[in-house]
């Protein structure tokens, strides 16, 4: 509910465990984290870098589901 907040947690995850098996869960959280705070150029990014890395994650459904709403956004907007 609180992006910053999750932001921060991540960073500290990071920091206390770096390339930790949570990894990719961390990085879903920041996706979603920097869409809802409306940096919809960073979660396209860390959403994109997410889906290279791990295309076959239970998780790949859900950044796809964001990049693609947040594509889709934007084509609206222009």
């Amino acid at each position: 509910k609180d992006p910053d907040k999750a932001l921060a947690m991540c960073d500290q995850h990071d920091i206390d465990y770096p390339r930790g098996m949570l990894d990719p869960e961390a990085r879903v959280i920041r996706v979603e984290a920097y869409a809802k705070k409306g940096d919809d150029a960073k979660a396209l990014s860390l959403g994109n870098d997410f889906l290279e890395d791990y295309p076959h994650s239970p998780r790949a459904g859900r950044v796809v589901a964001i990049v693609e709403a947040l594509k889709n956004k934007q084509d609206a907007g222009h």
